[in-house]
């Protein structure tokens, strides 16, 4: 709780959050222009709560209010087996959006990457996604490829995913990376994306990135919101990987869409070999649940599922509303163990396509200015209060929907010592799905109880 202070003006209507901990002594001194509501030591969300036992906040209830007129709210770990990892919340570098970062002064390019990076500071960011460099337009620029014609020595410095990853990890070793392909250059399958040269293609950047910065790719997807390809394309991609001696999981399907294909559901349900590669199945702005892809994830709970591209919304802070609402509710209704915004930060020009993404935004390196933005702050709700390696609590029992909108999610650790409870009834428009859920307005101020159970 050290960044945070209660602010009551912030929880008006929702009742009063007890909580103990040390003052901040200390905050860091920032070259961007960072509005007085976003002091790291003072910062609040409308409507956006959280509390923690973890950090030294012992919660028995929420509202102070009339226990008569508090809607109460039983909160159960369930037994074991019924909890879900949660897998963490990141961002996602790509299409060039990351392009001037690394152009910035030094001491300016540091603050910034401290505010993505350093657990229990800013966004805190506990997974890393990055494009893999096809020297293809991937939305705002294009990003270098490693292998340009067939027979190059892999050089996976070029560009800045690389050296992003780097920075990612030297702040954070536990942050976990993900990394993905846009579109990769013409020689590959002399133009045919599933390929042997494809393969080598994937596997010849992993081992770069291992060999040169000594980086684990934990997991890797298959093509952008294209088609996931063929079954031999998997088995084949996995067992190079597995070859290669490198530990990397795959990733399926990351495309843009609520349902997963048919095609996938209907091989995953059945190929109990092709169930064991996929370690978890990513969609795009999914908003809605695939009721076919859960039943498909509930026989099988060795894969997950992840919101692996959201957000992409103005970061404002109707932005910091969809983001923060889309954290809980993607659990909530999806049963989501972990999103990804993108962008992670909008650094290339402003008159790009789709300016205004990013938990910052930082185009002006000439200058040094940067300005911290409103969806950094949503995502620190749950990230400066959270750990991998927890477990979401599920849904029903201590996680769910708020009576006059809204949700609330319980992440704990495995021994449920410590555990946050995250709740919010922000109302931000997505850019997708006709908003995502933002048009639901409380008819009456809502007054929580939450009870515990024995154990937490």
């Amino acid at each position: 709780l050290k960044f945070f202070r209660q602010r009551s003006a912030a929880l008006k209507g929702a009742g009063a959050v007890s909580r103990s901990g040390p003052e901040p002594t200390s905050r860091p001194e920032f070259a961007g222009t960072v509005p007085s509501s976003l002091d790291m030591r003072y910062v609040t969300l409308p409507l956006f709560l959280f509390f923690s036992q973890a950090f030294g906040a012992k919660i028995h209830q929420v509202s102070r209010r009339s226990r008569r007129n508090a809607s109460r709210l039983a909160l159960w770990e369930n037994v074991e087996a019924k909890r879900l990892p949660f897998e963490g919340l990141g961002a996602l570098s790509a299409g060039a959006s990351s392009r001037l970062l690394q152009d910035y002064p030094e001491a300016q390019r540091n603050e910034i990457l401290d505010l993505l990076f350093k657990p229990q500071y800013g966004a805190s960011l506990q997974v890393l996604k990055v494009e893999i460099g096809g020297d293809t337009q991937s939305t705002d620029g294009s990003e270098p490829s490693h292998m340009r014609y067939r027979g190059e020595t892999p050089d996976c410095s070029r560009g800045y995913e690389a050296w992003l990853l780097q920075e990612a990890k030297a702040r954070n070793p536990l942050i976990r990376t993900y990394a993905l392909a846009w579109g990769v250059p013409g020689w590959i399958g002399n133009g045919t994306f599933f390929s042997e040269d494809n393969i080598h293609y994937h596997v010849s950047w992993l081992k770069c990135i291992k060999e040169r910065y000594d980086i684990d790719i934990d997991y890797m997807g298959l093509w952008n919101e294209m088609p996931w390809g063929d079954v031999w394309y998997v088995f084949d991609l996995a067992s190079a990987i597995k070859d290669a001696e490198l530990s990397t999981q795959l990733v399926l399907l990351d495309q843009a869409s609520s349902t997963a294909s048919a095609d996938f559901l209907s091989l995953f349900r059945r190929d109990e070999r092709f169930q064991e590669l996929v370690a978890a199945v990513g969609l795009h702005y999914p908003c809605v649940s695939d009721p076919k892809l859960l039943d498909a994830l509930e026989a099988h709970p060795h894969t997950r599922f992840w919101s692996s591209e959201e957000l992409s919304t103005v970061a404002d802070w109707g932005g910091a509303g969809c983001w923060g609402r889309m954290i809980n509710q993607n659990y909530v209704r999806m049963k989501a163990t972990s999103s990804i915004a993108w962008s992670l930060i909008w650094s290339v020009y402003p008159n790009l396509e789709c300016f205004g993404n990013g938990l910052l935004y930082a185009y002006e390196p000439w200058s040094g200015h940067y300005e911290v933005m409103a969806p950094l702050w949503t995502s620190a709700h749950t990230t400066q209060f959270t750990k991998l390696g927890w477990n979401y609590l599920p849904v029903g029992d201590a996680a769910g929907l708020l009576p006059e909108g809204g949700t609330y999610v319980t992440i704990a650790s495995s021994d449920l010592s410590d555990f946050t409870i995250v709740i919010e009834t922000l109302t931000g428009r997505c850019m997708y799905h006709d908003g995502c859920f933002h048009t639901k307005t409380p008819q009456e101020v809502q007054h929580l109880e939450f009870q515990l159970s024995d154990n937490l």
